[in-house]
């Protein structure tokens, strides 16, 4: 897969934990300079999982009626509320590359 992001938007502000404002690029930690010119940054996607949080009163109904590919994890959206617990911190950890691996990868 390859991604066509346009600069402008990577290096619009987000606002991020405790209400801090951030680059977009600098908050992905994936890329590790800022993209300086303009026009389109092309990024070529190798591991993709998603995270789709859906409305609390749609999540059963959802989940009862559909099955997820498997890069797609779903929640309801108040789960992101508790997203330092540690049962949110096991499944978000399930998202990772590594968890693909039995030990981790490269050792």
């Amino acid at each position: 897969m390859v991604l066509h992001v346009p600069r402008p938007w990577l290096r619009q502000k987000m606002r991020v934990q405790r209400g801090a404002m951030m680059p977009r690029w600098e908050a992905a930690e994936s890329i590790s300079t800022e993209p300086k010119r303009q026009g389109v940054l092309v990024l070529p996607v190798r591991f993709c999982q998603v995270l789709f949080a859906l409305p609390n009163d749609e999540y059963a109904k959802w989940t009862a009626n559909n099955v997820p590919a498997g890069h797609e994890y779903f929640c309801r959206h108040s789960s992101l509320n508790s997203w330092k617990s540690q049962k949110m911190q096991d499944f978000l950890n399930r998202m990772s590359f590594a968890s693909h691996f039995y030990t981790e990868p490269g050792r």
